[in-house]
């Protein structure tokens, strides 16, 4: 029978698990979950469902956009989510994106990370090496214009854009599991894609991942 490991890392594609993983670990497992919010939350719960035992720890890593003006945040920073939202979640126009609130509630809530001083296996590393903190907003679309990226950090006032990070924190909460969710900035939000510098965002998350398990 496989041992299965304290930590669980899980990424959005097989080219972030590429870089990110690229070796076995004594405390990691790996998890590809998919690209985006759907994908990443079934990806997630049908791993835990089958599991004979849960790990002691999630964490997402991968990479994010920066929305632009976040003077503290520059493209190759490692930062971690202090919170996550839906950010394109409501009634979409042209120019605007609304809140739909369904008997009383909106649908579109603040979820916050995991107390970091309370996160187990990791704790004491993370917090001699703290990285940047950053609110985050996950979208179902990446913003491709500098008009839309500010629709969506005017909404949600968040510094950094994502694809899974809002549903990956949904399910830690569901199964009670302390999480982390930690990226390294590959774009200014809206710019072309033939700006983003992927590669070597993900070789700063690489660095910084080796230093806080090892």
């Amino acid at each position: 029978m496989k041992r299965l490991k304290p930590i669980l890392l899980v990424v959005p594609t097989t080219m972030e698990l590429s870089v990110l993983a690229p070796r076995p670990h004594d405390l990691l497992d790996t998890l590809v979950i998919g690209v985006g919010p759907v994908e990443a939350v079934i990806g997630l719960t049908m791993n835990l469902q089958a599991r004979e035992s849960l790990p002691e720890l999630l964490i997402l890593a991968g990479i994010c956009g920066v929305y632009r003006g976040e003077g503290h945040i520059e493209v190759g920073d490692v930062v971690m989510a202090r919170s996550e939202t839906f950010g394109d979640m409501g009634r979409c126009s042209m120019n605007a994106i609304h809140d739909m609130v369904i008997d009383g509630t909106p649908l579109s809530s603040t979820l916050r990370a995991y107390p970091t001083e309370s996160l187990p296996l990791i704790g004491p590393e993370l917090y001699k090496f703290p990285p940047k903190e950053a609110d985050m907003t996950t979208v179902m679309c990446t913003s491709a214009s500098l008009e839309r990226a500010e629709i969506i950090r005017g909404r949600t006032g968040a510094q950094c854009e994502n694809m899974e990070g809002a549903s990956f924190f949904m399910a830690a909460n569901a199964f009670g599991l302390p999480f982390l969710e930690i990226r390294a900035v590959s774009n200014v939000v809206g710019e072309t894609r033939e700006d983003w510098k992927i590669e070597p965002a993900l070789r700063a998350l690489k660095t910084y991942l080796e230093v806080l398990v090892g």
